[in-house]
């Protein structure tokens, strides 16, 4: 990650989008136990979206080191969702989901490591045939 994600006091912020049954909730979880006991501050919320419809499910995770926080004097206010321009890395476990995050503004040249499946699932236009087909 590039030198204004590591800076002192700042949480690093990722993104993980992920529709129904493609675990994103599970890996949200494995990086906040990891973190967590690696002695860091680790916060996730989720945003649900209609995958279907309107798309993934947003898990959203901030990441301190207790240092940071012992040198603040104070516990660390963390974020619930992410902001556009703001995020550091984003994981998309599916290629449209990738796109979408692209689109909202969540992954930004100078700051985001974007890490996005290849596969993609197919919408429902293309998966519908008209008439009786």
């Amino acid at each position: 990650m590039n030198a204004a994600v590591m800076q002192q006091g700042n949480p690093i912020k990722i993104a993980i989008l992920a529709m129904g049954g493609q675990g994103g909730g599970v890996l949200a979880d494995w990086i906040v136990d990891m973190a967590e006991h690696a002695g860091w501050w680790a916060q996730t919320t989720s945003v649900p979206g209609v995958a279907q419809r309107t798309g993934a499910t947003i898990y959203y995770l901030e990441l301190l080191p207790e240092a940071d926080v012992q040198r603040a004097g104070r516990q660390p206010a963390l974020a619930l969702m992410p902001t556009p321009g703001d995020v550091d890395l984003v994981v998309a476990a599916e290629l449209m989901e990738g796109g979408r995050a692209i689109q909202r503004g969540l992954v930004t040249p100078d700051r985001t490591v974007l890490i996005a499946s290849s596969h993609r699932s197919f919408a429902v236009s293309e998966k519908s045939a008209p008439g009786n087909g």
